[in-house]
């Protein structure tokens, strides 16, 4: 089976976690499982990948930073997405800098 649109990450295409891949396409991000059905559908300004304590992470309204030949994205309201892509609450911006008391 071939899943269209899948992310590119470090120089190859975006591995599959717990049976779904990036996808993107037209600066919309998502998630397909194995079988190319988009679980997610391509609705996320960004997203990244499977972090096994919080899931993915989802954004609206981010914007690509580049620096060099490094990219992330920063800004924009975010949401942790579980294991089946299903929102699992609310998650801080990845690029903001931690605030220690």
């Amino acid at each position: 089976m071939v899943v269209q649109n899948v992310a590119a990450g470090d120089n190859a295409a975006s591995e599959f976690q717990d049976g779904l891949v990036l996808v993107t396409k037209d600066g919309k991000w998502g998630l397909a499982d194995t079988r190319g059905k988009l679980v997610v559908p391509m609705q996320y300004d960004g997203m990244m990948g499977n972090f096994k304590e919080s899931g993915w992470l989802a954004c609206s309204g981010c914007q690509v930073v580049h620096q060099g030949e490094h990219w992330w994205l920063s800004g924009g309201k975010w949401v942790r997405l579980d294991t089946r892509g299903r929102v699992a609450g609310d998650a801080s911006d990845p690029s903001a800098p931690m605030i220690t008391p």
